[in-house]
C-alpha cells in the first residue's frame, strides 16, 4: 500500500482510472470451461474485450494515471503483467489482491488524491450459468467519495459497443 501511495503522490495526477481485469478487460469466464495445461496457460490465452482496451488507451490519452487491479493469486502476477503488455495497455501499475474486498483500500486511498473512474464487474459464477455479484463490496464502492463506479451493466455495454 505504501508504494501505491508513493505513486499517487509522485505522479500528482488528479484524474485516476482503475480497471479490474477478469470479465472487465478480459473475457475470462469462458476459459474456466476449457482445457489448459496450466493456470498460466489459461491466463495468457484469455481474449481481451477490444472496446475495453480502447477505453484504457483513451484514459492514457487524457493524461489519467491508470492502474490495473485483479483478485488473482500472487504467483500469477508475471503472467497477468505479460497479458496486459500483449494487449498494449500496460504502462506499469498492476495490483494483485486476494479478494474483491481488498480492492476497497486501494480505491479509498486513490480517492484521496483525485477523481477516480473505477471499472469492475464485481461478478462471479458466470461459468455456472448464473451471474452473481459481490453485493456488499459494490455497496461499499458506491459509498467512496470521488469514485465514479462503472458496474457490470455499464461495462457490458462498453464491451459490446452499445
Amino acid at each position: 500500500l505504501m508504494w501505491f501511495r508513493f505513486i499517487l503522490y509522485k505522479q500528482k495526477k488528479t484524474f485516476i482510472a482503475i480497471f479490474d481485469i477478469d470479465n472487465t478487460l478480459a473475457d475470462s469466464w469462458p476459459t474456466y470451461c476449457m482445457n489448459f495445461i496450466s493456470q498460466k496457460e489459461r491466463l495468457i490465452h484469455i481474449k481481451p474485450f477490444p472496446r475495453m482496451t480502447q477505453v484504457v488507451q483513451d484514459y492514457y490519452l487524457k493524461g489519467a494515471l491508470v492502474f490495473f487491479i485483479s483478485a488473482r493469486r500472487y504467483r500469477d502476477y508475471r503472467v497477468t503483467r505479460q497479458w496486459l503488455i500483449n494487449q498494449k495497455i500496460y504502462r506499469g501499475n498492476l495490483i494483485i489482491v486476494n479478494s474483491p474486498e481488498e480492492k476497497l483500500k486501494f480505491l479509498r486511498l486513490a480517492s484521496q488524491y483525485g477523481a477516480v473512474d473505477y471499472y469492475d464487474d464485481l461478478s462471479y459464477n458466470h461459468e455456472n450459468g448464473e451471474v452473481k455479484f459481490y453485493e456488499t463490496c459494490i455497496r461499499k464502492v458506491c459509498m467512496i467519495p470521488s469514485v465514479r463506479y462503472f458496474d457490470y451493466h455499464q461495462i457490458r455495454k462498453l464491451q459490446i459497443g452499445e
